[in-house]
């Protein structure tokens, strides 16, 4: 069996793509990856295999985040995918998100059917744009092989027409990424976030802001995305903050997470992708790694990271009360060890290998 993915963003690796992709290769499947590789400049190889996955970039030059200016880009690239894809038939396209199941749905046959990678939550409390956006995401669903959903807000009432498509698999941390988690022991407290950064300039301020003048206080900034030079530009204020970019979530994940003893999960939250009972791979990570969580009160995260013990739930967009929980944890040091050891019973139920098997139902194998 052949599987080509569709993938408009760099492939460097994409965690989530990459350990679905590693998973059917394990299975005997031949998986492709074709992606739309935005940055030029850093001159990755147009194609080479990595861990048996075969990897194409096409390299279109394009700003992540400018919206329609990516336009003429993003139709270069699904031309090259038609291109390459019209050469190949594969036996199926499985598509990461929701352009790239346009360009799937556009592609498709009887013959070639596409699978919906459903990475979010598409949807937003944003009436007209709502009704648009529920309409788009049911018709790919209903038009597709087969849906795979990470929140839970497709289970809704509002989905059933749809819900015979809908397979459950959420990005939940393997244990090949965390085979070695061990606490690294330091006379400061670390505050980390490790993951894109989008759309959290005011948290990741108030977060600053919070810390300054801590001298026993480090916070680090892991990973790229369209607010990595704002950030970069912050770090000037505050000599305990530092921006590092963008970092490989195979390879680095675990050294991060035994040098962070507080992962900051400060999200915005007009932000479709939080809405109702969205879901953070974040989250997940931080509990198999005993790292406690400070996150944004009101949204489904910190009510989680509240409920069950696994950190504090303030607001996050405001300094003096993050700088009020960072003491109060400073006081009682205790926490941080209550709280890791709550998240660590919990490991077991969010693990990537027990769930991704889902795929052999999926493609029958």
């Amino acid at each position: 069996m052949n599987i080509t993915m569709i993938l408009d963003n760099g492939f460097h690796p994409d965690v989530r793509v990459y350990k679905e992709a590693k998973y059917l290769v394990s299975r005997g499947i031949q998986v492709t990856i074709l992606c739309w590789d935005r940055d030029i400049s850093a001159k990755r190889p147009l194609k080479e295999i990595i861990d048996g996955i075969e990897i194409v970039r096409f390299q279109i030059p394009s700003m992540y985040g400018s919206g329609k200016k990516q336009i003429v880009a993003f139709l270069k690239f699904a031309y090259e995918c038609k291109k390459y894809i019209k050469n190949k038939s594969p036996n199926y396209l499985h598509c990461h998100d929701k352009l790239d199941t346009l360009i799937g749905f556009a592609l498709h046959s009887k013959k070639m059917p596409y699978v919906f990678d459903m990475h979010e939550f598409y949807e937003g409390n944003y009436p007209p744009k709502k009704c648009f956006k529920h309409d788009l995401v049911e018709w790919l669903i209903k038009h597709s092989y087969a849906a795979l959903y990470e929140n839970d807000a497709y289970l809704e009432p509002a989905y059933s027409k749809v819900q015979d498509k809908l397979y459950p698999l959420k990005n939940y941390p393997d244990r090949v990424t965390f085979n070695n988690v061990s606490k690294v022991e330091s006379p400061i407290l670390r505050i980390g976030y490790h993951g894109v950064v989008r759309g959290m300039i005011k948290p990741f301020t108030a977060l600053f802001e919070s810390v300054k003048g801590l001298d026993n206080v480090r916070v680090d900034i892991n990973g790229g995305g369209i607010d990595f030079p704002i950030l970069k530009k912050l770090e000037s204020n505050y000599y305990n903050v530092h921006i590092n970019g963008p970092y490989n979530g195979i390879k680095d994940s675990e050294f991060l997470y035994n040098n962070t003893d507080i992962l900051f999960c400060g999200y915005n939250r007009d932000d479709p992708n939080m809405q109702g009972v969205a879901e953070v791979v974040k989250y997940f990570e931080a509990i198999h790694t005993g790292t406690p969580m400070i996150a944004t009160k009101g949204l489904a995260i910190g009510n989680r990271v509240e409920a069950n013990g696994f950190g504090l739930a303030v607001d996050t967009d405001n300094s003096d009360i993050i700088r009020g929980a960072i003491m109060k944890i400073m006081k009682e040091p205790e926490l941080l060890s209550k709280f890791a050891k709550n998240e660590l019973k919990k490991a077991h139920e969010y693990c990537w290998d027990e769930k991704v098997i889902i795929l052999d139902s999926i493609y029958r194998l």
